[in-house]
């Protein structure tokens, strides 16, 4: 059960999710959550079934529930869907899909959109490129997976709905370009333009954006799970609500990090590497950075860890590294800093968690 929880989370790129379990399932969450606790946001216990453990005198006799009791039949595991399903029909408790459980988990037809002659079309770069020059800038629900789009300028270019999963748009002009909701998974867009573009709600698990230009684009709730921005440029970017979980903001051999004024308003950035970034100005309320890094990893390089003015307002920061980094006149109010490490932090002029200022005396 916890394998298929967690494929399912994985599929949907949830990298952690408020979980909900009853009986049964709720011991089963309990020693999921003890051994993956970044999975969860939160965990709700409804009449979990011997949370502690199990008594002697049951254990011998365990097994045979399995045999007996219809809840326990149906724990798996399952080859497929059908197996289960057909296990299921065999319980005296089986009813069926009601309507209103049909009307509720039917799966949507996808979004159409009026005017797209290209339409769920398979097309290569060269086509793409092709078409632009001649005009065309509409490309919605395309399919380009592992296309080559190399250092090519396709400006202003809707590529909304589209799969581009695995292409390589490495060095490219995409400047002004709409992304809505198209999935980039895996891309490679390495020192690519992408000023102003719109990346709203778009899956970008894995994609490397190193050195990228990502100023003034539109990332708000975006998928950058364990994504690569090192050396990226992301001033004034709006990230709100993006999932960063696991993502890489390290500086590169030869540039920090840009994220100066960049909006982060509840983004979820656990377990992410901020390390020597650049996040003076930047609007972190309520954003989750638990167990991120943003520590000076290398003293050797010239850059640190910079939230200098940054607004931190009841960010999750427990158990976050922050050695070394610059926090001048940052606002901390709210903020959890539970197991948080400020080591050789500057706090000068922070105001910290109960409203109070840091003077460097403190």
């Amino acid at each position: 059960m916890i394998r298929d929880l967690a494929a399912l989370m994985d599929a949907v790129g949830w990298p952690s999710a408020h979980v909900v379990a009853h009986s049964w399932s709720a011991k089963v969450a309990a020693l999921w959550a003890t051994r993956q606790p970044q999975r969860f946001r939160s965990l709700v216990l409804i009449d979990p079934f011997f949370i502690d453990r199990i008594p002697v005198w049951l254990t011998p006799t365990f097994p045979l529930l399995y045999r007996v009791l219809p809840f326990l039949k149906m724990m798996g595991p399952f080859d497929s869907y059908q197996q289960a399903e057909q296990q299921a029909r065999q319980l005296k408790q089986y009813r069926g899909w009601s309507e209103l459980q049909q009307s509720v988990f039917q799966i949507p037809s996808p979004p159409t959109i009026s005017g797209c002659p290209n339409s769920d079309t398979s097309m290569d770069g060269n086509e793409i490129l092709k078409r632009y020059q001649m005009g065309e800038r509409r490309f919605p629900k395309v399919n380009l997976q592992e296309a080559d789009l190399t250092n090519i300028c396709l400006n202003h270019a809707d590529f909304s709905h589209s799969d581009l999963r695995q292409s390589r748009c490495g060095k490219s002009d995409f400047s002004h370009a709409t992304f809505n909701a198209a999935d980039l998974s895996e891309a490679i867009f390495w020192g690519t333009n992408l000023m102003q573009a719109d990346l709203q709600h778009a899956q970008l698990r894995e994609a490397d954006l190193s050195g990228a230009n990502l100023q003034q684009a539109n990332l708000e709730q975006a998928n950058l799970s364990k994504a690569s921005l090192c050396g990226a440029n992301l001033s004034h970017a709006q990230l709100s609500h993006a999932l960063l979980f696991e993502t890489d903001f390290r500086a590169s051999t030869d540039q920090q990090t840009n994220l100066s004024h960049a909006q982060l308003t509840g983004a979820d950035l656990s377990y992410a590497n901020l390390s020597e970034a650049l996040l003076c100005h930047a609007n972190l309320d309520a954003a989750k950075l638990c167990r991120a890094k943003l520590q000076q990893r290398n003293p050797q390089i010239p850059w640190v860890t910079d939230l200098t003015q940054a607004s931190l307002r009841y960010a999750d920061l427990s158990y976050a590294d922050l050695t070394g980094a610059i926090l001048r006149n940052a606002d901390l109010t709210g903020a959890d800093l539970t197991g948080t490490i400020l080591t050789n932090a500057d706090l000068t002029g922070a105001i910290l968690p109960d409203g109070t200022l840091h003077c460097p005396s403190q």
